[in-house]
């Protein structure tokens, strides 16, 4: 497509390819219409003229390179890498999609301008090795798969009320994240979401304040005592949270979780899942090796190959909760009777 200057997009199409204009080196002017809402990676890759770009609010998701090597990518790149201030480094295209920040030197924590609002993959991985915080506002309101992958030292985040889910990939392999605060509803965890985060031990739906890390003398009594009864009330092993270990605590809105989406996680040690789980994704806790107390409800229908394998939940014979007629557990049963 050497001769193409210009492409308009009809509503009709709903996404763009992989490569699909890849290296078409006279195209100038992209005119996309509302209706598109994927743009796949290295779409526009090398189409060194274009640089008059309109893409449509419907489109949300634009993958890694896409628009590598275009004159708008180079003439934002350079701006991006000049910039005084930090909110000029952010490159976003169309409804506020961040594809790319361009960091400073010496920089550990970020906070998201107000004009982003839907990360897409690889948009960090320029800093992958160096940042430890990211604020993010409510203005954001989609997280795409990837997003945050391969951030070794990411230690904490808190995703605010806009964000409803966890993407494919999400922060696979952010080996030092140790907490994940989700103030929204969460409805699903993709595949792969935390996959390797051997940190990872709290995850809440709500703030942690600083005033409450630390145990006053008159509340850690009542809070005593709150533990006392909680352990005398409980049914099982397998039915009930350890109120002395650090909790991995669900959106009340989950639905379903993907594949390997926790695997790997070895801090976690306790989880307390929604009522209105469904699925259970294949080896999504394997190899939570400190793992010992689960709590979930009677919806769960799908619980995939080895899920909960190489945990000591489910290692311990003490879970086992369907007895023979002479009083003897020999089986496992959750959900609704799997």
């Amino acid at each position: 497509c050497e001769a193409l200057k210009s492409i308009s997009l009809s509503a009709s199409v709903t996404e763009i390819g992989v490569s699909a204009f890849e290296g078409c080196k006279e195209l100038e002017t992209l005119t996309v219409a509302k209706g598109t809402t994927t743009i796949h990676e290295n779409a526009f890759k090398d189409c060194e003229k274009l640089k008059d770009i309109n893409l449509p609010t419907t489109v949300n998701q634009i993958a890694k390179g896409a628009f590598d090597g275009t004159a708008w990518f180079t003439d934002s790149l350079s701006k991006a890498k000049n910039a005084e201030k930090d909110e000029d480094r952010y490159i976003t295209i169309g409804n506020g999609n961040l594809i790319k920040y361009v960091p400073a030197k010496g920089v550990t924590d970020l906070e998201l301008p107000y004009s982003v609002k839907i990360i897409s993959a690889g948009a960090f991985e320029d800093c992958a090795k160096d940042i430890k915080s990211i604020s993010i506002d409510n203005t954001v309101n989609t997280i795409n798969g990837y997003a945050f992958a391969g951030m070794e030292k990411l230690e904490s985040i808190t995703l605010p009320r806009s964000i409803t889910a966890i993407n494919e990939h999400t922060f696979d392999g952010c080996k030092s994240l140790t907490t994940l605060i989700t103030l929204g509803d969460i409805e699903t965890i993709g595949e792969y979401a935390f996959n390797g985060c051997e940190k990872l031990s709290v995850v809440s739906t709500k703030e942690i304040k600083d005033d409450e890390k630390d145990d006053k003398p008159e509340d850690k009594k009542t809070a005593d005592a709150k533990d006392t009864k909680a352990e005398e009330t409980e049914d099982s092993a397998d039915a009930e949270i350890k109120k002395d270990l650090p909790t991995a605590d669900f959106s009340d809105a989950l639905v379903s979780i993907g594949d390997y989406a926790f695997a790997g996680c070895k801090s976690l040690q306790s989880i307390e899942l929604s009522d209105k789980l469904t699925t259970i994704g294949s080896y999504c806790f394997e190899d939570c090796s400190a793992l010992e107390a689960i709590k979930m409800g009677e919806a769960i229908t799908y619980v995939g190959l080895k899920a909960f394998d190489g945990t000591k939940w489910f290692d311990n014979e003490e879970t086992l909760n369907v007895k023979d007629e002479f009083g003897n557990a020999y089986a496992l049963l959750i959900g609704d009777g799997i």
